[in-house]
């Protein structure tokens, strides 16, 4: 079946549950590691459930490395069919946000690799091209209460470097914890993904003053 075929008929597919049942309330009554279990088990409801619930999610996320639209759907995309073609042998999680966030910042560092965008020894130094989007520290500068203090806070994340928006975006932003965030960024202990987010969240309030 090709690839485009198999994304519209995932997002055809309708909920077997009451009309009333949400995604969301879908995902109140069950587990992240349920949910992924019935999803290997070849459950539909599962994989509607889980690339409606996530996708806007893991769009978010792959447009801090590139803007360009067509590249991140494919990303996406190509990530979901890998999923449903390989959904057996795929191992277990209790983190179903963590799971794509890594395969898709897998999937689209490796696209932007291949079109020359990235420079993987660069990137692995300094950090992947990662820029907090406009949506992002809309987000944050909401919760403020001054004019002053968003545009502080605007040009003050722009100041960051690319690992310290990185490492904010993860736990402030997804609420990812700091054994996942260890995982995403590639550190060998959770104690380095701890000394980097107190540097950062010390760096942004600095530059805040």
């Amino acid at each position: 079946m090709k690839k485009q075929q198999l994304i519209q008929d995932a997002e055809s597919l309708q909920l077997s549950t009451p009309a009333s049942q949400s995604i969301s309330s879908y995902f109140e009554e069950k587990n992240e590691m349920e949910i992924w279990k019935e999803f290997k088990s070849g459950s539909e409801v599962a994989l509607v459930a889980i690339y409606k619930h996530f996708y806007k999610s893991l769009y978010n996320y792959a447009s801090q490395f590139t803007r360009d639209k067509d590249l991140i759907k494919d990303a996406i995309h190509d990530l979901f069919i890998e999923l449903i073609q390989k959904r057996k042998k795929l191992s277990d999680t209790s983190s179903i946000k963590y799971y794509l966030f890594k395969s898709v910042k897998t999937n689209i560092t490796a696209k932007l690799k291949r079109k020359g965008r990235i420079n993987l020894i660069d990137n692995l130094l300094n950090g992947y091209d990662f820029e907090l989007s406009f949506s992002t520290e809309q987000h944050l500068i909401n919760h403020q209460l001054t004019e002053d203090n968003k545009v502080k806070i605007s040009q003050s994340l722009k100041m960051l470097t690319k690992k310290q928006k990185e490492i904010i975006y993860y736990f402030y932003f997804e609420g990812l914890n700091l054994k996942e965030i260890s995982g995403l960024m590639d550190f060998t202990n959770q104690k380095s993904a701890q000394n980097l987010l107190y540097k950062s969240v010390k760096a942004l309030k600095n530059k805040i003053k």
